[in-house]
């Protein structure tokens, strides 16, 4: 039986993350250390539950890339079933970022 690697939930803002994109990122970003970047995230995620618990609105900044084009740092608002989902694909992504850090 092969070993399963979840993939990242799909986002319209957020582009295609890959395995490799996100290890890539985590390499880069946080030296290599999985625990580092999951424990960002985790606290990224305790924050909009909290936007999320009062009502209130989250300001979402993403950097799209397209080929051949610079990269374009963009911002966008969240809220209600529209923030339910991007939490939920938070988790998601944890989940999967868990996954690897276990290679």
């Amino acid at each position: 039986m092969g070993w399963y690697k979840p993939s990242f939930p799909k986002v319209v803002w957020g582009g295609a993350l890959t395995h490799e994109s996100v290890t890539k990122d985590v390499n880069r970003r946080y030296g290599g250390i999985w625990k580092t970047a999951i424990d960002s995230w985790q606290r990224n995620l305790t924050k909009l539950m909290g936007i999320q618990r009062k009502g209130t609105t989250a300001a979402i900044r993403y950097t799209s890339t397209v080929k051949g084009q610079p990269a374009r740092t963009s911002r966008i608002k969240l809220r209600g079933e529209r923030l339910d989902e991007y939490i939920n694909n938070v988790w998601k992504r944890l989940a999967v970022m868990h996954c690897l850090a276990d290679l």
